[in-house]
């Protein structure tokens, strides 16, 4: 078999469109377009207090969340939850035959789809990029057996950068938890004093 391949965007993925209309709580399941972290395609993140729009698309654990708006920014990561995601994303599935499931979101990854991408994209200040035209995009691509080959170590080195980066993530929410305990005395034995602001610890 050849080792590489040329296909059509949309003969290896589709896109999902399961609109759902936001009700209150959904909000704690939401992964937003701000909880996607340039070549980054885990979600460390999500829900918080937001304000959810009119409109979301459901997401299943395991789909692939694009971010459609600002294609610059190079947002693409796979979803940990059953939830929600921003209208300004797109939710896709890798359509096996040509490629496979776990090659697609690394293939999403790369300079030759993110240029193709940000190429197509429309709009001067929030560019946007259209499933419709993202689906006729011709990629070559490795045969299945070279993407097998190539997610044996893709696999390994995203685990590896995934311990790094949550563990950074975890301090700096360590940081954050922290600074929130320092300035409110919450889990500190303070003692207080009266300013034009409120009361601060006396430190």
């Amino acid at each position: 078999m050849s080792e590489k391949q040329t296909v059509q965007f949309g003969d290896i993925a589709e896109q999902i469109l399961e609109r759902v209309h936001p009700q209150q709580g959904d909000e704690k399941k939401f992964i937003g377009l701000q909880h996607l972290i340039s070549g980054n395609l885990a979600v460390y993140e999500w829900g918080g207090d937001v304000e959810l729009s009119a409109q979301a698309f459901k997401v299943a654990k395991g789909d692939i969340i694009f971010a459609r708006r600002n294609t610059y920014l190079k947002r693409v990561a796979i979803s940990p939850i059953d939830g929600i995601c921003s209208g300004d994303a797109m939710v896709i599935r890798p359509i096996a035959g040509l490629i496979e499931p776990s090659f697609l979101p690394f293939f999403m990854q790369s300079e030759a789809f993110m240029n193709r991408v940000i190429s197509i994209s429309a709009g001067s200040l929030s560019s946007r990029v259209k499933w419709k035209d993202l689906a006729i995009q011709k990629f070559t691509i490795p045969s299945l057996d070279e993407q097998r080959k190539q997610l044996k170590i893709l696999e390994k080195i995203e685990q590896i950068q995934s311990v790094r980066r949550e563990g950074r993530f975890s301090l700096d929410r360590l940081k954050r938890s922290l600074r929130r305990s320092l300035f409110s005395g919450f889990g500190f034995s303070e003692l207080f004093k009266e300013t034009p602001i409120g009361k601060i610890p006396v430190h």
